[in-house]
């Protein structure tokens, strides 16, 4: 249990760092929620602290980053929204939107908790948020009850296939470690590359796996440089 607890701090220092660079030395993320962005480029976190919300896309799209909360002058939560709830945020210059992953009934709850501790640090809208109107209806209310929406059959068939698919690289990618050759890794990758199209852990691990990546790079970079 002790090494189960080490991994999932690991994983969670992991996912909270992506915040860090928004942030006053003082600050500590309260809530995040796994987030997804509307136009469908990529999918990310949104984090609550006690003076900003920060949004962190992954992979290549940009990010919108932090938002002061005293900045914040409204905001609304569509929660019939298609594919999940749909939060949006007026702050300074910036109307962001973030979808929220609903397909599990823990899922739903986090995502109450953190619109609900997101309208509790937030100062009262200066007006309703009509910016998403085109996109849906936005009603601004701290007493939300976000529900889960559970994958279809055909989604939880397509996750079947993807399992096997992905399990199977990964297993072929061990078997071949004491090959030479970069194979087993580059195996390993694109099996946990295509885990990581239905399961968060595997988005997870591929994440960690290219910051090593990027860093040894960077590390080589430096000494060939300094030579």
């Amino acid at each position: 249990m002790a090494l189960l607890d080490r991994l999932a701090q690991k994983r969670l220092d992991q996912i909270t760092s992506y915040a860090h660079e928004h942030l006053d030395s003082d600050e500590h993320v309260r809530r995040w929620v796994r987030a997804k962005n509307p136009d469908g480029r990529g999918d990310g976190f949104i984090y609550l602290t006690e003076k900003h919300v920060v949004i962190h896309w992954r992979g290549r799209a940009e990010s919108p980053g932090a938002i002061a909360l005293p900045d914040v002058t409204s905001w609304g939560l569509d929660s019939e929204a298609t594919g999940g709830p749909l939060l949006g945020i007026e702050g300074g210059d910036q109307v962001v939107f973030v979808k929220l992953p609903v397909e599990t009934r823990v899922m739903a709850e986090h995502a109450t908790d953190f619109v609900t501790e997101f309208a509790r640090w937030t100062p009262e809208p200066e007006s309703d948020f009509t910016h998403g109107e085109h996109l849906g209806d936005f009603k601004t209310d701290g007493d939300v009850l976000v529900e889960g929406r559970p994958k279809p059959i055909s989604a939880h068939a397509r996750r079947i296939g993807v399992t096997v698919l992905g399990v199977s690289l990964i297993f072929v990618g061990i078997i071949i470690t004491p090959l030479p050759g970069p194979w087993s890794f580059l195996i390993n990758i694109a099996g946990l590359a295509i885990l990581a199209s239905e399961y968060d852990w595997a988005k997870d691990i591929l994440d960690w796996a290219r910051e090593k990546y990027r860093a040894v790079a960077q590390k080589l970079k430096s000494r060939r440089s300094s030579v």
